[in-house]
């Protein structure tokens, strides 16, 4: 089995969050793939030598629910350990209920064969449980799959990084970064202006040309420009784009 992970779904500066204590590392679901090695390749390839058109594609759809029948197996087993929203059929699960770990989705297969294509599964979290609980639920998937399937050469396993937030520090640091940006001077996509806090709580980027609608800055936007002054890296303008 082989285990890669993936952070290309989290920001680019996503370390930076976490140096600053305002998330940490979480894992937001996780892929299986059942893929065939070079040593299957050359062992169809000499199943399918001097067989006729007919032949090779029985020969190719006979192997394809080979490679089913076992990830609907390991399937199985993750779903007895772990309840899988929308993998049973008559499946009474709630969506918005915790009493699920991980949401079931794969394709199905291509015609003439039917039914699901287990080959390819993402199992993603439950994101109405609690945040140690989805974390756990993964750390107990990924021992499970290493005492199952450790030995197996096809499985490919790709588990999803995503930043869990802290959501009471987080909110400090955009209240922070309001009070710090209220009244400074920047730029957005070349044009000058004033960052402005209204009476609601919103912060807008206000152009100096009156006939340019202001521009609501992002509360992540925010909190990186907190960091920039902060460092004492900002100029007279701030860079808002």
């Amino acid at each position: 089995m082989k285990i890669t992970h993936d952070w290309r779904i989290q920001p680019v500066d996503w370390q930076l969050w976490i140096d600053k204590g305002l998330a940490v590392d979480g894992i937001g679901g996780v892929t299986l793939n059942y893929q065939f090695t070079q040593s299957d390749l050359q062992e169809e390839a000499l199943l399918l030598k001097g067989k006729s058109p007919e032949e090779q594609e029985q020969i190719r759809n006979e192997q394809v629910l080979a490679r089913n029948a076992k990830m609907k197996a390991l399937m199985d087993e993750i779903s007895f350990r772990f309840p899988c929203y929308q993998y049973e059929d008559s499946d009474e699960l709630a969506y918005e209920g915790q009493d699920w770990d991980f949401f079931f989705w794969c394709q199905d297969l291509t015609p003439p064969l039917s039914g699901r294509d287990y080959s390819y599964i993402t199992l993603d979290a439950n994101d109405h449980q609690a945040p140690q609980r989805q974390e756990q639920a993964f750390a107990d998937l990924l021992m499970l799959l290493e005492e199952l399937c450790g030995d197996s050469p096809n499985l490919h396993v790709n588990v999803l990084h995503h930043l869990r937030y802290n959501k009471e520090r987080y909110q400090a640091a955009i209240e922070r970064a309001k009070r710090e940006l209220h009244g400074r001077l920047g730029t957005f996509r070349g044009v000058k202006g004033s960052l402005e806090l209204t009476a609601g709580g919103d912060l807008l980027f206000v152009p100096r040309r009156k006939r340019k609608e202001p521009v609501k800055i992002g509360n992540f936007d925010m909190v990186r420009q907190l960091w920039i002054i902060e460092a004492g890296k900002a100029g007279e303008y701030l860079c808002l784009d």
